[in-house]
């Protein structure tokens, strides 16, 4: 479990609340088997649904998902709950936490957790590029251990459990515990934190192990006795009949990607194509709803509300300071949002939090039209800060009033074909699942105004396609759109393009929050 530690910062961006994450694995002999995972956070903006897209999209190795539910918890955090069925576990990455591996020895199977290794690339201390092992750098090896021990100190009351259930009887453990026939696995990063401060205090143990978060010597400090998580089992009887539950799950599995589907292009901020008010088709864009996400804190001192933070590092650059995260639901569907600024900014004391400096971004949730996401940067409060008192803020959203649609002037659409208008290439075709996925590039063409693809068939009949992602970069506005294909990749590719651009200004006003962005009434 050599790089455990790293994959949990993976966390970090994904779920910056409270995190309770349980993994229950249940084993075969011939390695097949479920795991049921139940993740309890703060679910911020988004719908269950789309922690669903999320959380499960980062698994791999799985055939199919079953028995989804969520749950709004009376502390305000979204519970979620899923069982994923895979053939082979070595080949599975939970994408959260340590996964079991398994090796055959005779009558016996040896499971071990550990991480995938396609995860961690580019280690911290060294120098080169992917795949090299360079020269150790002591130095660098120290600074991103201390940026790796900040990060995590966000999780601090965090806790992952996972528990093992084996085929057959166990005749050696090392650091699982057994309870009512399942070997049990508890991360819990209090000691995680402890045993990074250990070892950034040991240049010994820091040149010795590279820089690694190496498990093999920290194991004992963090889970009570050296070596890798592990048990030895007597193969006995298939813990369940693989083959028939995954059929049915199969089936289960269709109609949840329908349900992920429907939160994609919901109306609301819930997820549910039923609920929430519906977008409107014309008029400027209102500034239905607003509300803090979360107040975050970069600073190199101590006694502030986001715990300890000291060995925070961002480069030679850090600035300290205060970022203010804001949920906007607006009455029509946005393309673009630019140009935001501060107009007042007072903390709880009265001091005036604006910054010349600071930084102000937005960003669409693609998954919820007419929602926005808004990163305003402000000035370092003093310690014992007591949130803000006022917030006034301004941007542009940039609206289309209608589409108009445009044939690409494909031939073909196998690999490299391209078409006769902007410089359109089918860069890839890939195999997923039961249908395709499509790379194509498009130059010349501004992100807000890509709306959609669809296909015109030979017939003459045209599919919608579902477009998963788009990047747009550089001054020739280069595109990369990725496309699902359910039908056969025959015919021209049709580009639907929003038009009749609009900018729009609007305002936005906040009550008081506290130290932690909660609204104060």
């Amino acid at each position: 479990m050599n790089r455990t530690l790293i994959a949990l910062l993976l966390l970090v961006p994904l779920l910056t609340g409270c995190l309770d994450l349980e993994d229950q694995w249940v084993l075969n002999p011939d390695g097949s088997g479920k795991l049921i995972r139940q993740a309890t956070f703060a679910p911020m903006d988004k719908s269950p649904e789309t922690w669903a897209k999320e959380a499960l999209g980062k698994a791999t190795g799985f055939e199919a998902w079953s028995n989804f539910e969520s749950e709004k918890l009376a502390d305000g955090r979204l519970r979620i709950t899923a069982t994923g069925y895979f053939k082979d576990v070595n080949a599975v990455n939970g994408g959260l936490g340590p996964v079991p591996r398994m090796a055959e020895a005779g009558e016996q199977r040896i499971v071990t957790f550990e991480e995938d290794e396609k995860t961690f690339r580019g280690m911290p201390g060294k120098r080169g590029g992917e795949g090299e092992e360079g020269e150790f750098d002591e130095a660098v090896a120290k600074a991103m251990l201390k940026m790796v021990r900040g990060m995590l100190a966000m999780l601090e009351d965090a806790k992952i459990e996972s528990s093992l259930q084996l085929p057959g009887r166990v005749s050696k453990k090392n650091n699982l515990r057994e309870k009512e026939g399942k070997l049990l696995l508890r991360v819990e990063f209090k000691k995680v934190l402890a045993a990074l401060d250990q070892r950034l205090k040991d240049p010994a143990a820091l040149r010795a192990s590279k820089g690694r978060l190496d498990f093999g010597s920290m194991s004992e400090a963090i889970f009570g006795a050296a070596g890798s998580p592990s048990a030895t089992v007597e193969v006995g009887a298939p813990s369940f009949d693989y083959a028939a539950e995954v059929e049915v799950a199969k089936a289960d599995w269709a109609q949840l990607e329908k349900r992920i589907q429907a939160a994609k292009e919901s109306r609301g901020l819930t997820g549910s194509v039923d609920e929430g008010p519906k977008l409107e088709t014309s008029g400027a864009p209102r500034l239905r709803q607003a509300e803090v996400g979360a107040l975050h804190y970069l600073h190199s001192g101590r006694g502030l509300p986001m715990r300890d933070t000291s060995v925070v590092i961002q480069g030679s650059g850090f600035v300290p300071q205060a970022r203010l995260h804001v949920i906007a639901s607006l009455s029509r569907q946005v393309l673009e949002v630019k140009n935001l600024s501060v107009s007042e900014a007072l903390s709880a004391e009265g001091k005036d939090l604006r910054w010349a400096e600071a930084k102000h971004e937005g960003e669409l949730l693609s998954d919820q039209p007419g929602a926005l996401r808004l990163n305003f940067g402000l000035a370092m409060p003093a310690k014992g800060y007591g949130g803000l008192a006022s917030f006034k803020a301004s941007l542009e959203v940039v609206t289309a009033s209608k589409t108009v649609e445009e044939a690409l002037g494909f031939t073909s659409l196998a690999k490299d074909a391209a078409g006769a208008k902007h410089s359109a290439k089918v860069k890839s075709i890939s195999e997923m699942g039961s249908g395709q996925h499509m790379q194509l590039e498009l130059v010349g063409i501004p992100a807000a105004e890509i709306a959609g693809l669809k296909l015109r068939k030979k017939d003459g009949t045209e599919v919608e396609l579902r477009l998963i992602g788009k990047n747009v970069w550089g001054d020739e506005q280069r595109a990369s759109l990725f496309v699902s294909l359910q039908e056969a990749a025959e015919g021209d590719l049709i580009l639907v393009r929003n038009a009749g651009l609009e900018t729009t200004k609007l305002e936005l006003a906040l009550g008081p929050c506290d130290a932690y962005g909660r609204t104060q009434k």
